[in-house]
């Protein structure tokens, strides 16, 4: 088994060197305790939560889009034709 410290370095100073690059490796994931800085993680779940409010936006637009659509087919003033080209592939 090989070793991964660099030469010239003692086991306990690869040891600390091991742990002060996990200490920064979870300080950029997690964020710093005590302050606003959330981390990696913490944007994800914010971008998540953008995400699924986008989301629902979208839904709720289609559903008022095709109920127009419904409205004005019902009444007339969207005719067979145009509805045809609507609804059709392009």
């Amino acid at each position: 088994m090989s070793s991964n410290r660099p030469p010239n370095m003692t086991p306990e100073e690869a040891i600390y060197d091991t742990r002060e690059r996990m200490v920064r490796m979870e300080t950029v994931l997690i964020g710093v305790k005590g302050t606003d800085d959330k981390g990696l993680v913490g944007a994800v779940k914010d971008n998540t939560k953008d995400l699924d409010a986008s989301r629902k936006k979208v839904g709720r637009l289609e559903i008022k889009f095709w109920l127009l659509v419904g409205l004005l087919a019902g009444t007339g003033i969207l005719g067979g034709f145009g509805l045809a080209n609507l609804i059709a592939p392009s």
